[in-house]
C-alpha cells in the first residue's frame, strides 16, 4: 500500500500533478486487486486443453510486456537499475 499524497495547494486551485497522481494510484490499487484475482485463476490454466496454445495468455503476456517496456522507456527506469 502506498503512502498518502499530501495536498500541495488549496482546494480552490488544485495541483494537476496531485490530481493525476491520485488517479494513477487509485487505478494502481484496482489493478493490483485484479492482478491478484487473475493470479489465483491462472492456477487452473495448466489443466486446460488450450494451455500450450492459449490466445488469452499469449495476448496478456504480450500486452503486459509492452506496457512494462513503455513505462520503463518513458520514465527512463532502465538507467536507475544497477
Amino acid at each position: 500500500m502506498s503512502a498518502p499524497i499530501p495536498s500541495a495547494l488549496s482546494p480552490v486551485s488544485p495541483c494537476p500533478v496531485e490530481l493525476d497522481t491520485r488517479e494513477i494510484l487509485d487505478h494502481g490499487q484496482s489493478m493490483r486487486s485484479s492482478m491478484q484475482k487473475l493470479r489465483r485463476n491462472l492456477e487452473s490454466c495448466p489443466h486446460c486443453a488450450m494451455y500450450t496454445d492459449c490466445p488469452i495468455l499469449a495476448t496478456l503476456n504480450a500486452q503486459v510486456t509492452a506496457a512494462v517496456q513503455d513505462i520503463t522507456d518513458e520514465w527512463n527506469l532502465a538507467s536507475t537499475i544497477c
